[in-house]
């Protein structure tokens, strides 16, 4: 588990999300997700076209960043996850009332499963133990539930900082899904002790 000092973490609120947030929060991800996505993708193909693996002749643009900035707001899951009680999750990381974190995370119990949707911390919060302490609390919410064995999530292959993070916080790589990306998942110990 990654441990961190700084002080951030003693000035952030993490509270459930409201139905008042639900917009905040709809725009908060596609940003902050979106940015970040883009990010990696960026990286991945610099990174491509620097190991002589991809050769590109003339601009490289990113159209689909621009698509999702421009959508109209699709906020239904968001209202389930807020207006379902039980085994949801839906928190945001608020400082001085503006949200710099975000984590959703549902449940189909027939599967025995948490599936986490969306995380989200803003850019300038990235590396600062925002994520942690809002993963900390989904692992917190899910561990007692014994219907739920596992969280399980699906990232981008291009997002190495995304693997690492859950790495590092208890997942482990499931499968590759294909070309696309990975399934991780955080498998809680229900042995008797």
């Amino acid at each position: 588990m990654v441990m961190f000092t700084n002080d951030l973490i003693t000035k952030i609120k993490i509270r459930d999300i409201t139905t008042d947030d639900i917009d905040n929060v709809y725009q908060f991800i596609v940003k902050e997700q979106g940015d970040a996505e883009i990010g990696c993708i960026k990286e991945y193909i610099q990174a491509l076209i620097k190991s002589g693996e991809l050769r590109v002749d003339g601009e490289i643009s990113y159209p689909l960043h621009e698509v999702r900035k421009s959508r109209p707001p699709k906020t239904d899951f968001l209202k389930w996850i807020v207006g379902s009680k039980g085994f949801h999750f839906g928190k945001i990381a608020c400082l001085n009332d503006k949200i710099i974190g975000v984590l959703l995370c549902y449940t189909q119990p027939r599967n025995h499963k948490a599936f986490l949707s969306n995380m989200a911390v803003a850019n300038q919060y990235r590396r600062r133990g925002v994520g942690s302490a809002l993963m900390r609390k989904l692992i917190d919410f899910y561990r007692p539930q014994k219907d739920i064995e596992a969280i399980e999530l699906n990232v981008g292959v291009t997002n190495s900082i995304a693997v690492k993070f859950y790495l590092e916080h208890g997942f482990k790589i499931k499968e590759i899904r294909d070309l696309s990306g990975y399934t991780m998942e955080y498998c809680f110990d229900r042995s008797p002790s």
